[in-house]
């Protein structure tokens, strides 16, 4: 048997990062583009046992997190019920790792509109 590399697909992210939300535009293919706007706050150091009254319904963009080793980090409206104060005073560039892994989770669900 003669095994064939696998080309992975070259995913395009342009996003502004703003103390309100964030606004993004996620790019698989050059004919596939998909806008996304996602809540800026964010929530780390949740335990995993958070996960399981998650809802899965609705936007994607709505319900995101990472799983970073035993930590869980919730980003955009689902980080709101775990935030004892607003994230708008945070500093953007403190937070930004977490909203672009998970925006590129949340531009795997949601891609395949137009953004010709």
């Amino acid at each position: 048997m003669k095994l064939s590399a696998v080309i992975p697909p070259m995913v395009q992210l342009a996003a502004d990062l703003g103390s309100s939300a964030s606004k993004l535009f996620y790019q698989v293919q050059l004919d596939q583009c998909a806008p996304i706007w996602m809540g800026a706050e964010v929530a780390d150091g949740l335990s995993s046992v958070v996960l399981s009254g998650v809802s899965t319904a609705g936007r994607p963009q709505d319900m995101a997190w990472l799983e970073l080793d035993n930590d869980v980090v919730m980003v955009g409206e689902a980080a709101k019920a775990f935030l004892e104060m607003n994230s708008l005073s945070a500093k953007k560039y403190e937070q930004a790792v977490y909203k672009l892994a998970a925006a590129l989770g949340v531009g795997l669900k949601v891609s395949g509109g137009s953004c010709g």
